[in-house]
């Protein structure tokens, strides 16, 4: 009988998490040489038709071919889920994602964006399904009930020398489809009560020098990073973030979090830091409704400004609008372990190089100024090459404030275009 798997699947789910928790003692580490590599598939967009997926196979092919990553992050929006519908749609589409990477054997993790819930699956499902078709290559969590969204939840990396430390953590958190804190309006965000789960359970954890956060829809904060004046990469469209704030940003820097990876603007890639001043911080780092005062740049670490990186991740998939004039390909973040051999080493020949561009083995790396002493992050292309990412000829002024939907972007179409019916209908049913 078609779908029966999907049908029984909420009676065997509490049995067959239970098992596979029990089973899941795996984790994640650095290697002896002291890297950790993660590839980043953001906007994949499976479903919009068997063209689009075969060449969303081939570019997933291509990139973990190339990279042979210690972790694959799914950055959100898997799916048109749109497209979808029919029982089973999803389990079938999640299966065809996965199919590549799992027969490979390597692991992955989940977060979840605007579009993954709009077929047959809630959020809650999306994640245990990719729990029970994986099996120990997941590193997916269901998060916690009582908080927003159901894709929060963190993953520590240890350390390469075996002696059970954690020496990176990897954060991830849900921001959700369409609404924010009551605005109806707004784009999605990571829930005020999410970001207090988030202090909560930092302050139970050993803190790390190297974390890394992944979250769907651009916090607000991310559209300053346009303004580093050593900025990469490209942008062709305004951030569509959340109008409403809700403070992550600064969690993320009381959580020692450096880095915060997004995806949900199909045509930007560029990343840039941001940074907290260090009387913002003296005087408002407690403050419980602080909102911002975060500036372009790296400010001056060495007199305590403490900065941020904010990336773009790159459009993977073919379904959906973009990327623009930029390939579709995939964010790559090499991470090294600071207490592996050769580490200082490490370090100081990177430290030695001039701005963001450092070339020994690889095209042009960008350096972070602040607590993430050893991290280098590229776009690798469908075609499994390294790109450079450059510096624009021209820059922009900064986007002022976050919109509701990114100008010319599918949603205002779709959205002008479902008033216009709407219209038309009361037009010719009023008269």
């Amino acid at each position: 009988m078609p779908h029966t798997t999907t049908m029984r699947l909420p009676f065997l789910i509490p049995v067959l998490l239970y098992m596979l928790h029990g089973a899941r003692c795996h984790t994640l580490q650095f290697r002896e040489d002291g890297s950790f590599t993660l590839v980043v598939f953001s906007d994949l967009h499976y479903g919009e038709g068997f063209d689009l997926d075969t060449k969303n196979d081939a570019l997933q092919r291509a990139v973990l071919d190339a990279e042979r990553p210690d972790l694959i992050v799914y950055l959100g929006d898997l799916v048109s889920g749109w497209k979808g519908g029919s029982n089973g749609w999803m389990e079938g589409t999640m299966k065809r994602i996965l199919a590549y990477p799992n027969s490979q054997g390597y692991s992955h993790a989940i977060l979840l964006g605007n579009h993954d819930d709009e077929a047959d699956l809630s959020r809650r499902e999306i994640l245990n399904m990719d729990i029970l078709l994986s099996g120990q290559l997941s590193f997916t969590q269901s998060g916690p009930l009582d908080i927003t969204g159901a894709s929060n939840y963190h993953l520590d990396v240890f350390s390469s020398t075996g002696d059970g430390s954690a020496a990176s953590r990897l954060w991830f958190f849900d921001s959700m489809n369409r609404g924010c804190e009551g605005n109806g309006a707004s784009w999605g965000c990571v829930g005020k009560d999410t970001v207090e789960w988030m202090d909560v359970t930092s302050r139970g954890l050993t803190r790390v020098d190297q974390s890394v956060a992944f979250v769907h829809i651009p916090i607000p904060e991310h559209r300053l990073a346009w303004g580093d004046a050593r900025a990469v990469g490209v942008r062709q469209e305004d951030s569509a973030c959340p109008v409403v704030n809700t403070g992550l940003a600064k969690q993320l820097l009381k959580s020692n979090v450096s880095m915060v990876v997004s995806g949900h603007d199909h045509q930007n890639d560029f990343l840039g830091n941001i940074y907290l001043s260090v009387e913002a911080i003296q005087t408002q780092l407690d403050n419980q409704s602080y909102t911002g005062d975060f500036q372009p740049g790296a400010g001056s670490p060495q007199y305590g400004d403490v900065p941020m990186m904010m990336a773009y991740s790159r459009k993977s998939g073919y379904g959906s609008y973009g990327p623009g004039n930029i390939s579709r390909g995939a964010r790559v973040i090499r991470l090294w372990d600071d207490q592996a051999p050769g580490s200082i080493q490490k370090q100081s020949r990177m430290a030695s190089g001039i701005y963001p561009f450092l070339s020994w083995g690889y095209p042009p790396q960008y350096l972070h100024d602040g607590p993430i002493r050893l991290m280098e992050t590229w776009i690798t292309n469908a075609e499994g090459t390294r790109e450079v990412q450059k510096r624009p000829y021209q820059k922009y002024e900064i986007q002022p404030e976050c919109y509701n939907a990114a100008p010319g972007s599918p949603g205002v179409f779709w959205i002008g275009l479902s008033v216009l019916v709407y219209s038309a209908h009361f037009i010719m049913h009023a008269y």
